[in-house]
């Protein structure tokens, strides 16, 4: 190449690498030049990321739960490996648990000491060094709860569209069964289910908004469904993008039959889009911190 070449090519202005990258690599190579979009939102879980690529714009995504595994801790984890650790804005509906309940539960699961004990003042140095980074990076976290009791649905797709037009950038609802509407199906087999308009209005929320709404979902114990999903109903699993199972044998004592290991959690991947073959992946369950970790 020329001098002179050299010299018509000079950009004249600041440049990164990443538009580098694209003037000077052939487009044979699939750079993925806007971080992880093609991955979607990180949960967090290495072992769920690796198979599901985080959750995708416009996606309806449900975690299902059984009563007392945890699904409020699993929330809070997501939440704060989204927002915190992944500087994601964070949106979410909580019927079950004020808004403070909510934050007082992240700071003590991430601090490892109780609210009282913080704002005793009595700290030791080590303690300090402890709360005080996790008190700053909540300060620049981005999470707007919204605690309304008994909520309707047409209510929280009305505050989601509002949040997702401010720039939020996920979802949580906590939990489908907490949610009454007046919505109808216009499919007539939906309509007569008591839940399945919500779920299909949620989902269509998800395609407007362009996000990824994450819906929790408790199970009822005694219901079995006769289909391959086995505790969710027919329309869950057809109108869900995503469905995930959350167990936790050790609190069935399953581990003690299974000889697994203690504090082992359990997210089934039921459903990704059209794929419904079931992929079992272990998480960490610390339960003095009442939170979930990496296997």
């Amino acid at each position: 190449m020329t001098e002179n070449n050299t010299e018509n090519e000079r950009l004249g202005v600041f440049v990164s690498t990443k538009n580098l990258l694209k003037q000077t690599l052939d487009k044979k190579y699939k750079i993925n030049f806007n971080g992880n979009s093609e991955k979607g939102i990180l949960t967090g879980f290495s072992e769920i990321d690796k198979i599901t690529k985080g959750f995708q714009n416009g996606e309806l995504n449900t975690i299902a739960v059984r009563p007392g595994i945890g699904k409020t801790a699993f929330l809070l984890s997501l939440i704060d490996n989204i927002a915190v650790y992944n500087n994601k804005k964070v949106g979410v509906f909580s019927a079950e648990r004020s808004a403070r309940k909510i934050f007082t539960r992240l700071l003590e699961s991430s601090t490892g000491l109780s609210l009282s004990k913080i704002n005793a003042g009595q700290l030791t140095d080590s303690q300090k060094n402890q709360v005080l980074p996790v008190i700053k990076n909540y300060s620049y976290a981005q999470i707007y709860i919204d605690d309304t009791t008994n909520p309707m649905a047409e209510d929280i797709i009305e505050k989601s569209k509002l949040m997702a037009k401010n720039g939020v950038e996920i979802i949580f609802i906590d939990y489908l069964e907490l949610i009454t509407t007046n919505l109808k199906s216009k499919d007539k087999a939906c309509s007569k289910e008591g839940f399945c308009p919500i779920v299909e209005a949620f989902k269509n929320l998800a395609i407007e908004t362009k996000i990824p709404i994450i819906l929790f979902s408790q199970l009822s114990k005694p219901i079995v469904y006769n289909n391959r999903f086995k505790y969710t109903p027919d329309y869950i699993n057809e109108i869900s993008d995503v469905l995930l199972f959350l167990n936790r044998p050790e609190f069935y004592h399953i581990n003690d039959i299974d000889m697994k290991e203690k504090g082992m959690a359990e997210v089934t991947i039921a459903k990704i889009r059209e794929d419904t073959d079931f992929t079992l992946t272990k998480l960490k369950f610390v339960e003095s911190l009442d939170k979930y970790t990496d296997y």
